[in-house]
């Protein structure tokens, strides 16, 4: 591109620097990011330099997993079009925080809001699903699982960003409410997710990746050496970021899976690996979640 076309190197810049975000390339992004920055204040494309701030936030919560801060930072971003984006990521902080009423409250709100036309469109429903889950209701989960399961992905075939996150978040509410068949059901998309390269997450009620995912779908199919596989890189991914409230809750999950496989030692170790980096975080239900696998006498 010629240098003269200073909007549209900046287009291809805040878009190269999401790629580099999700798949992880965290240096790349920031030094991509400081570039397209300095350009976008320079010709006013308020646009791109929006789209910077909430990646920018995303790194930084993946790095620190500092919850407060990250609410803090999603509260004051303000957008007109993409507002319900930015209210989606405060609710999901809220929800991990345990303020689960105004979590519910507006994730509720947000999915009567969103555009149906957004290529983000979906994921609210499939947080609300996920995060009903999380809060304890699972019948009132299980009455949100149609509204979820429309924003699936269609397997195979091309599908808007927003499905994908839903997934995420949908295999999270599965996970949560045991539901092994649903979850069986959608292993070809758990798998065909976790070979397009993608190792951060769209900050789907979880936390997860799509490496976790797909540990969960394989898990719930049978496919236990595969679900191995993709949990232990799951929680490569978490430290090598650093993704921090991604590792607790891989562990958590791992430590589930081991123990139904008869490893009840390894399990227990996992889950309790797991409940310290909840307290740490200040993540109440998942912490709720770890101390009650424990106390069952897992």
């Amino acid at each position: 591109m010629p240098p003269q076309a200073a909007w549209q190197r900046i287009e291809v810049e805040w878009s190269l620097a999401t790629v580099y975000y999700y798949t992880g390339r965290l240096v790349d992004f920031e030094m991509v990011a400081d570039r397209a920055e300095k350009a976008a204040r320079r010709v006013g494309h308020h646009g791109a330099l929006w789209v910077l701030t909430v990646l920018r936030a995303a790194c930084q919560l993946m790095r620190t997993g500092d919850i407060p801060t990250a609410l803090a930072r999603y509260d004051a971003m303000s957008n007109a079009r993409w507002d319900f984006f930015t209210r989606l990521r405060s609710c999901i902080s809220r929800l991990y925080l345990g303020r689960t009423a105004d979590a519910l409250e507006g994730f509720r709100e947000i999915v009567r809001l969103q555009p149906a036309d957004n290529f983000m469109a979906g994921e609210a429903n499939a947080d609300l699903f996920a995060a009903t889950a999380l809060a304890g209701d699972l019948p009132g989960a299980q009455a949100l699982w149609d509204q979820a399961a429309e924003w699936l992905p269609a397997e195979g075939g091309l599908n808007a960003t927003g499905r994908w996150g839903a997934l995420m978040a949908i295999v999270s509410g599965l996970a949560l409410l045991g539901d092994r068949d649903r979850l069986a059901g959608l292993d070809p998309l758990g798998q065909q997710m976790a070979k397009m390269g993608w190792v951060t997450d769209f900050f789907s009620t979880g936390p997860t990746n799509s490496e976790l995912c797909a540990a969960l779908t394989a898990a719930a199919a049978g496919h236990r050496d595969r679900a191995r596989e993709h949990f232990n890189r799951a929680l490569r991914v978490s430290r090598d970021l650093p993704y921090r409230l991604l590792e607790p809750n891989a562990e958590y999950w791992y430590g589930r899976f081991e123990i139904e496989q008869g490893h009840r030692d390894e399990g227990r170790a996992r889950l309790q690996a797991a409940l310290n980096g909840f307290t740490t975080y200040g993540m109440v239900l998942h912490r709720e979640l770890a101390e009650h696998a424990l106390s069952e006498g897992a």
